[in-house]
């Protein structure tokens, strides 16, 4: 899974699914499953955020493209941020529309053509 930002047709931050910087990937020690979900790994867009922060790009009017629906906790991330909205490929398993457009502008990649 993975999530790029863009502004003015540029890439300014991108992130993946995985473990925190330096910490062991699921791969090489195994998953920490907690009430069925693996909680070592961080989410595409929230690393995505992360690593804007730690560069300090502003996500402000942003447009960020991700493989997967983001989760509500990544949409309401992604919101605070200032992005402007959420292109998106694949359904994610919570998927609410309703809920989570309320947070932040989400466009399927289907729909994207037809959004500009």
């Amino acid at each position: 899974m993975g999530a790029v930002a863009v502004q003015q047709g540029r890439i300014v931050s991108a992130g993946y699914a995985g473990a925190p910087s330096g910490q062991p990937e699921c791969m090489q020690e195994g998953c920490i499953i907690e009430n069925s979900k693996c909680v070592r790994s961080v989410h595409a867009e929230a690393n995505l955020v992360s690593w804007a922060a730690r560069t300090g790009t502003k996500l402000e009017f942003a447009e960020i493209y991700c493989t997967h629906f983001p989760c509500l906790n990544c949409a309401k991330l992604l919101h605070n941020a200032g992005v402007r909205f959420v292109v998106w490929d694949l359904p994610y398993k919570s998927q609410s529309d309703l809920e989570h457009e309320a947070v932040v502008k989400l466009i399927s990649l289907k729909e994207f053509k037809y959004y500009r």
